[in-house]
């Protein structure tokens, strides 16, 4: 039995705990939760505790209207973070990591455990290269039934079993390049890696069932920038001697990009070599220092320094990150944006934790690995052997989410969408599934949170308020599967809807919204005749049935594909009988009156329709235009014949 067994059992013997197994919770470090009562009010003999561990931290006794907090129970870490509402629900707001846990809730009713996990992050770590460097999560002390994981490059590199006493390291993993560096802290379970060296970089992770954090660490004499933003290469001189010659290079081939020659006071800058990437980017200081501005992925790379009494070379990372979107079933392209890979460059995309492809340049290896995460990239990855491009084609809604590429000199995370495209009648209903059922859901239209789940899928969080109430009495969240349907939807519920959950990855759609199609009747002028009326029922919509009834009695139907579809009814009979033409499943009919619609006129045009009334006036016209050309034409001919009789004559 469980550390955590053992607790609610012992709870239970104690009067405390009837029932558990709550769905866990989850909460970014730094905001806030709400563990629900499950009450929407309180009556007079209600007693309502909430304990984290066998430690009561709230109380809500609604017999004496008391609302309680104890704040400074397990060393003060919830002061000033917990509030009681009216219903005993428990707010803890600005959670830190050590706030992860199991919750214990007393009701009348029973009780249960509700589970917390909270997911944090740490800014990049800066470690000098020699030096060590301690990873703490933020946990004052593990728990009794907690298990941690450490993590690194795909790989697990030290494990703590607290109930079974179980501390290991794994330090033969990743090329053994972690061997004799790792030391792990029994209590805390901070990670402390010694000696710390460039290929130690990279992310880290620690995790339990109540916890996450990662971490990113870098060698602090390895220049680190985000792109877009501007890096000072220094040459180390205060001042400059008249003998002074100092050259700054770029590259595989060592490319002369800047130059401060002291003798002859010049600086000069070489921007449009290496196909311009350096362009308006370049400055150099007094003392030969370079300045490169608006920095992108391409400027990551060993730069040379070639002074009048040493070279030095000066690696320099820059970080970078995308945004990118592809329907269903095509391709997208991921482009870190390097023109050209380096030479001694090496190349790793990876994709929820897994790698899914390398490039080794040195050794001219290139490999993929589509079978890692149950094979869902088999047969859709494309690795461009020059710039490190990745091609998923096929794109399906399981492949959306974070990627990421790196090496030595950048590396660039990209957040791909890939969305479905709906469209939908205005007034109709619409359903999105997220793909798996249970777990923290959220759903979010642009990027306005309007419904999920962040506990317990028993109640639904819709935000029918936000966005000036548009989603007012439209929303339905399913419990069971997570379907948000939105009904009765219009023009302003159009556009992009995201839904990101625990367990899956992300889903995109993007709704489009119609205006209902209305059919059009009118009278069909090349069919009809004295003794027949022919009228036309049309409509611009795809996939469609069109029928027409006289009375409650079905005349005929058409049933097409095109945009624009169209149906004829000859009526030999001009009697005062209802006819319709109906649109199928809009329920949109037009009704007509027969005697209105085939009373005989002189005028052909006022008994058409518009289009047809155009062709004929367009018809007419140029009928007439034609006569007119052809009485011109004989005239000009008469007179010319005529002339020609008259230099006959004169001849004579």
């Amino acid at each position: 039995m469980s550390e955590r067994e053992k607790n609610v059992e012992k709870l239970n013997k104690s009067g405390l705990i009837c029932s558990s197994g709550g769905s866990q919770q989850e909460v970014v470090e730094g905001g806030s939760v709400i563990l629900k009562s499950g009450f929407a009010e309180l009556k007079d003999a209600d007693l309502i505790r909430w304990r984290f561990g066998e430690t009561l931290i709230a109380e809500t006794d609604a017999k004496t209207n008391r609302f309680s907090v104890f704040e400074d129970v397990f060393d003060g870490r919830f002061r000033d973070r917990l509030k009681l509402d009216q219903t005993g629900s428990l707010t803890i707001r600005n959670t830190t990591v050590d706030h992860g846990g199991l919750y214990f809730l007393q009701t009348r009713d029973g009780n249960d455990t509700v589970p917390l996990k909270v997911r944090g992050w740490r800014r990049r770590v800066v470690v000098k290269r020699r030096d060590s460097v301690a990873l703490s999560s933020g946990r004052t002390e593990i728990m009794k039934d907690e298990k941690i994981r450490w993590r690194h490059g795909g790989e697990t590199i030290a494990e703590i079993d607290k109930e079974r006493n179980l501390f290991n390291v794994h330090e033969d993993v990743l090329d053994r390049r972690l061997r004799n560096r790792l030391k792990l802290d029994h209590k805390t379970g901070t990670l402390t890696i010694t000696d710390f060296r460039s290929d130690h970089g990279g992310e880290y992770s620690v995790s339990s069932d109540y916890f996450i954090v990662g971490f990113s660490l870098s060698v602090s004499d390895e220049m680190s920038v985000i792109e877009g933003q501007s890096v000072y290469l220094s040459c180390g001189l205060n001042e400059l001697k008249d003998e002074d010659l100092i050259r700054w290079r770029f590259g595989d081939e060592e490319t002369l990009i800047a130059e401060t020659d002291a003798k002859t006071n010049r600086f000069s800058v070489f921007e449009d070599v290496l196909d311009g990437r350096f362009r308006d980017r370049l400055k150099l200081d007094q003392t030969g220092s370079l300045t490169i501005s608006d920095l992108t992925v391409d400027h990551g790379g060993l730069y040379l320094l070639q002074t009048r009494d040493r070279n030095d070379t000066v690696p320099l990372r820059v970080d970078g990150w995308r945004r990118v979107e592809v329907k269903r079933r095509n391709s997208v392209s991921l482009s870190s944006g390097r023109t050209e890979i380096m030479k001694d460059e090496r190349i790793r995309w990876r994709y929820e934790g897994e790698t899914i492809a390398e490039i080794d340049k040195e050794r001219n290896l290139f490999t993929d690995h589509e079978d890692v995460l149950d094979g869902r990239l088999r047969n859709r990855l494309k690795l461009d052997h020059k710039t490190g491009t990745l091609t998923i084609t096929d794109s399906r809604s399981e492949h959306g989410g974070w990627f990421s590429v790196w090496s030595d000199y950048f590396s660039v995370g990209f957040l791909l969408y890939v969305y479905e495209e709906r469209s939908v009648i205005e007034g109709e209903s619409i359903s999105r599934s997220p793909g798996t059922d249970g777990g923290w859901i959220r759903w979010e239209f642009g990027d306005e949170e309007i419904a999920g789940f962040k506990g317990s899928r028993s109640s639904a969080d819709i935000f029918e308020d936000v966005l000036d109430g548009r989603f007012s009495d439209r929303l339905k969240l399913n419990s069971k599967t997570g379907t948000l349907t939105i009904s009765n939807i219009r023009a302003e519920h159009a556009g992009n809807y995201r839904c990101f959950q625990r367990s899956g990855s992300p889903r995109f759609f993007h709704v489009s919204v119609y205006a209902r199609p209305v059919p059009v009747v009118t009278r069909d002028c090349s069919s009809s005749s004295e003794q027949i009326c022919s009228l036309l029922c049309s409509v611009n919509v795809s996939a469609a049935t069109l029928s027409w009834f006289r009375g409650n009695t079905l005349i005929s139907s058409i049933n097409e594909s095109e945009l624009s579809i169209a149906l004829s009814l000859p009526l030999e009979d001009q009697e005062n009988i209802s006819y319709s033409c109906e649109l199928n499943s809009m329920v949109q009919t037009q009704h007509l009156n027969v005697s209105q619609q085939c009373e005989p006129c002189a005028d052909p045009v006022h008994c058409c329709s518009p289009t047809e009334a155009i062709i004929r006036l367009v018809l007419a016209a140029l009928v007439g235009v034609a006569t007119v050309l052809l009485m011109v034409y004989y005239v000009r001919s008469r007179r010319t014949e005529r002339g020609r009789s008259h230099v006959r004559d004169y001849q004579t």
